[in-house]
């Protein structure tokens, strides 16, 4: 499952049918149901900033580029392996 949270609310979510995630999948999901949540809230990429661990998918070339060319603002020196400073990781337990 990947989702999404904004400071007005949840945003979409996206149900991973094989079980895995690459980086492929990851900039894929971000492009519709990311895309989605910002259109809803009538948001820009430059409008916010996106915050992600330091999983392989997100922090892999293919990510970074995908997110350089869409302008997204990212949050930097996120500490690996730190659920309790993400939010949505709360949000999961309910």
């Amino acid at each position: 499952m990947w989702g999404c949270m904004t400071a007005k609310g949840v945003g979409y979510a996206c149900q991973i049918f094989d079980g895995n995630m690459n980086s492929q999948t990851y900039t894929n999901i971000l492009g519709t149901t990311y895309k989605d949540t910002l259109d809803y809230y009538d948001w820009k990429h430059k409008d916010v900033i996106f915050q992600h661990d330091n999983d392989p998918k997100h922090t892999s070339k293919h990510t970074k580029r995908w997110m350089k060319r869409k302008g997204i603002q990212l949050l930097q020196d996120w500490p690996a392996q730190s659920p309790d400073l993400n939010p949505i990781e709360h949000l999961w337990r309910h």
